[in-house]
């Protein structure tokens, strides 16, 4: 291995060891070898300069140290919240724009309180969307500052909006509880504390959507001890005054009425109204309730879909027989004469006189009505047109009331299932006129129907087969069906003689024999000289 010569030794070989030492990395004439170790090193000579924003710098022949010199003016580094980072939001405050979307789930109760705030604040993305929380609206929705103007002004832009685009809009609702405290307007053909539009019969028809939660129809356990609250909250104050005489009756959400010139003779506002997951809440008063809560029935369609409408009192507050009916309704839908198209889906009443307003085409697959005067109310009263459609409901239930289903004038109505519970007319025809089918089941102790109807009521509860006569009227006495199913009874002479078997008032034996009498309807058997039996079969 090279070395250099040592001193005090290598006598005479000085000249050859320095050689050998310095060809390792030179060559022959002085200049350094490409491969030598010494070839990459940098001349000492050789600057380092510092650039914008950096201090330090010089030659190699030292130790060299480059430093960042932060600062806001030009030519200094920038850190933090600088306003010369593009985009970035200052302590002092700054305006986000675009869309803020969350990556991801909340992970602890902090990022879960942001989520929800910004969930309910943010800007809607979509134009055909107006979130009544969001500016210009800006309702406040916590149940104390008044909503009223907010929510109005956010339907009447979706209004707007729908006439010029294609004729759909939604109304946001986040949920909260929204004070509606302010009286109703009538400058719009009704008599309702949040106005509907008014839209022409030869304009395109609008779709305007109000929409809260998932499902706001929940009904309070019977032992709760405050006010159902059911995530979107319409919470009137206003206790309305009685207008039914000219069927101007008030509420929270309304249409145009029959004393602006709609509703009778088929004159509708050419809308179709769409409310999901919402629930009004009313002031309770001794009848219940004095303000209806969703006035449709001068709207040319409706589609609720979970909504509720409750006075605001206890189960215990309500659970009270109304035997002085108030005027008012929970939910009306469109008049008879409407543009056929009228749903509902999984709604409920509490504490209203009249639970639901059927009113014509409608289809409805669970309708709940408590505490009211009447559960179910149809017949084409408010209109001059007639109800030439059949309302078809699923399912209802109707818990203490004084009326389950109540058809005046020549009303029509299917009810497939009407699960009732407590003392009640179950149904109630008051021209006899109306036409239809009631199923009936529930928790009854007397099955109570006036006469005449021509709506079946069959009780479900009671299956086919063989029963129990009940004990042979006399001669000529009507007796009405007492098991409410279609049943053949065979009357047998017995040790009389039996001459004339009416069924519904008309022979069709003038004897002994077997004859169908349907529910509802009666039988009177004519016989001399003894007491015939008879025996009944449902069918």
């Amino acid at each position: 291995m090279a070395r250099l010569p040592q001193p005090g030794s290598d006598d005479g070989t000085w000249g050859n060891i320095l050689n050998d030492f310095l060809a390792v990395e030179h060559n022959a004439d002085g200049t350094l070898k490409p491969s030598g170790s010494l070839a990459d090193k940098a001349d000492t000579a050789t600057m380092i300069s510092a650039g914008a924003g950096l201090t330090g710098g010089g030659d190699l022949s030292a130790d060299r140290t480059l430093a960042a010199n932060f600062g806001t003016g030009a030519g200094t580094v920038a850190q933090g919240d600088d306003s010369r980072i593009t985009g970035a939001l200052q302590r002092s405050g700054g305006t986000m724009t675009g869309a803020l979307t969350l990556a991801a789930d909340p992970a602890n109760p902090l990022e879960s309180a942001t989520k929800q705030y910004v969930d309910a604040h943010a800007a809607t993305t979509n134009p055909w969307q107006f979130n009544v929380k969001s500016a210009p609206y800006n309702a406040v929705g916590n149940g104390v500052a008044n909503d009223t103007a907010a929510i109005q002004a956010a339907i009447d832009a979706a209004a707007s909006y729908a006439a010029a685009n294609n004729s759909y809009a939604e109304v946001l609702f986040p949920p909260a509880t929204y004070l509606i405290s302010s009286a109703a307007r009538t400058d719009r053909s009704g008599n309702a504390q949040l106005a509907l539009p008014i839209v022409s019969g030869t304009n395109n028809k609008l779709t305007i959507a109000l929409i809260g939660v998932e499902d706001a129809a929940s009904m309070p356990h019977w032992n709760a001890t405050s006010p159902q609250m059911n995530g979107v909250v319409l919470q009137s104050t206003w206790n309305a005054t009685d207008q039914s005489g000219s069927s101007n009756e008030a509420s929270v959400i309304g249409g145009p009425t029959l004393p602006n010139g709609y509703v009778s003779g088929a004159v509708y506002s050419n809308c179709n109204i769409v409310i999901k997951g919402i629930q009004v809440q009313v002031p309770h008063t001794a009848r219940g309730s004095d303000t209806s809560g969703i006035d449709l029935r001068g709207m040319a369609n409706a589609h609720l879909d979970s909504v509720a409408v409750f006075a605001a009192g206890t189960p215990n507050q309500l659970n009270a027989t109304y035997s002085t009916p108030g005027w008012n309704f929970g939910i009306a839908m469109p008049v008879p004469g409407n543009n056929d198209l009228s749903i509902m889906n999984n709604c409920s009443v509490e504490g209203a006189t009249y639970g639901f307003y059927l009113g014509e085409h409608l289809v409805a697959d669970r309708l709940a009505a408590i505490y009211c005067y009447t559960g179910l109310l149809g017949g084409p009263f408010f209109s001059s047109v007639g109800q030439f459609h059949n309302n078809h409901i699923s399912s209802a239930s109707v818990e203490a009331c004084v009326n389950a289903v109540n058809i005046v004038g020549s009303g029509k109505v299917i009810i497939e299932t009407l699960s009732t519970e407590g003392n009640m007319t179950h149904v109630k025809d008051n021209t006899g006129s109306a036409v239809g089918y009631v199923g009936l089941g529930g928790i009854i102790n007397t099955i109570t129907v006036t006469d005449p109807t021509k709506i079946k009521v069959v009780y479900l509860d009671q299956g086919p087969g063989a029963v129990t006569a009940p004990t042979m009227s006399a001669s000529t006495t009507v007796l009405r069906n007492p098991f409410w199913r279609d049943s053949a009874v065979q009357v047998a002479d017995g040790t009389a003689t039996v001459s004339d078997i009416k069924v519904d008032g008309a022979s069709v034996l003038a004897g002994s024999g077997m004859v169908i009498v349907p529910s509802g309807k009666s039988i009177a058997v004519t016989y001399s000289g003894g007491t015939p039996t008879w025996a009944w079969t449902l069918l």
